[in-house]
Formats: structure tokens, sequence, C-alpha cells
């Protein structure tokens, strides 16, 4: 009996040092991202890669720090204004991609980051880039859609590319309006989802984008 009292115990000991590190890990991811749910500089994704990297370090099993910290290096390529550091910025993101992806495989949102990596780089050669990137970039996406039909951010990214297509090519604003549609409805789907570690980022882009397209139907 006391051997059976020890070990049940040691099992409850156990479980809540494990669910103390779980509470902990999730507050601080939880902490930086919301700080990176309205960063808009490049000194901010800079920090955020850091921290995230930080995270990953610490908790090495885990796909989301890892997924962030690509994220955080996207948006500072997106963002800087030295065109130079762009492809460096992607490539390092590219690499906490391939250590998500490891964790974390045929998962829609990493797949998303892939895309979106590719999406950053185009203003670096836009013509020698254009067509090439963004058909790489639309292949991620597809993907994704396949995983994971609810997931708004791979709609949005989809319509983006499209939106940014020559009409004479397939796209325009009109072409990419029903997959903006369709984002639409998912992400109204899943407010909940905002307020945790869970990937919610895309609602503010896509309503910028939306206005656009209404405002340009407007002046046509």
């Amino acid at each position: 009996m006391k051997k059976l009292i020890f070990t049940l115990l040691t099992l409850a000991f156990t479980y809540a040092v494990v669910l103390a590190q779980d509470n902990a890990y999730e507050a601080a991811v939880l902490e930086n991202v919301q700080i990176l749910d309205t960063a808009v500089t490049e000194a901010t994704f800079l920090t955020m890669a850091n921290n995230f990297e930080r995270i990953a370090l610490a908790e090495k099993d885990k796909w989301l720090p890892y997924y962030y910290a690509a994220f955080s290096k996207i948006n500072q390529a997106m963002v800087t204004k030295d065109i130079n550091d762009i492809d460096v910025l992607a490539q390092k993101a590219n690499k906490y991609l391939e250590v998500a992806d490891s964790l974390s495989p045929n998962n829609s949102e990493i797949l998303c980051l892939k895309a979106l990596s590719y999406s950053s780089r185009i203003k670096v050669d836009v013509m020698g880039r254009g067509m090439k990137f963004v058909s790489k970039s639309n292949s991620y996406l597809k993907e994704a859609c396949a995983i994971d039909k609810n997931n708004p951010r791979a709609y949005y990214l989809l319509a983006q590319n499209l939106y940014n297509v020559p009409a004479d090519f397939g796209g325009g604003p009109e072409a990419a309006k029903r997959l903006f549609d369709n984002s639409a409805r998912l992400f109204a789907e899943n407010i909940a989802d905002e307020n945790t570690i869970k990937p919610h980022w895309g609602r503010a882009p896509l309503e910028h984008a939306l206005g656009r397209y209404k405002d340009q139907v407007e002046e046509d």
C-alpha cells in the first residue's frame, strides 16, 4: 500500500510540474504574440524574432515558437527599407520553418508562412521574380487549403497573390474578391482564437484589402 501511495504521489507531482511548465510556456508565447499582433516596425519584428527564438531553444519540441520566429522575420523582410536585407531575412525565416515543419509536418499554417516567405522576396526583383515566386507561393497555399479548408490565412494570401496578377493572366481585384470573401467568412467564424497562441494573424490586412477593393470599384 505504501508503495502504491508513493507511486501515486510521484505521478501527481510529475503531472503538476509538467502542467506548470506548459502554463509558463503558453504564457510566454501569448505575451509575445499579443505584441506581435500590433507590431509594425522593423525593430519590433526583430525583437519578436529574438524572443521567440529564445522560447524555441527552451522548448525544442514545440513548433509554434519557431513558427512565430519565422513570421517575425518575414514581416521584418516586408517592412525593411534596405532591399539587400530581404533575402537574408527570408532565408532566416525559412530555417525556422524547416524546424517547425519537422516538429509538425503537413501543417497548413506552416505552409502559409512558406508561401509568404516567397511573396516577401518579390520586391527584390519584381520583373525577374514576380510570376515565378507567385507561382511557388500559390503552390504552398493550395496545399495549405487542401490540408485545412477552414484556414482563413491561406485564402487571404491566395487572394492577395491573385489581386496583384494582371487581369490578362487571370488575376486582378475581381478575380481575388471571392477568395477575400471566403477568408473574411472564416475569420468571422474563428474570432475566439484571437486571444490564444494559435495562429490568428491576417484579419487586419484582409480588411484593408477589402477596403482597397471597394475604393477601386467606386472609382471605376
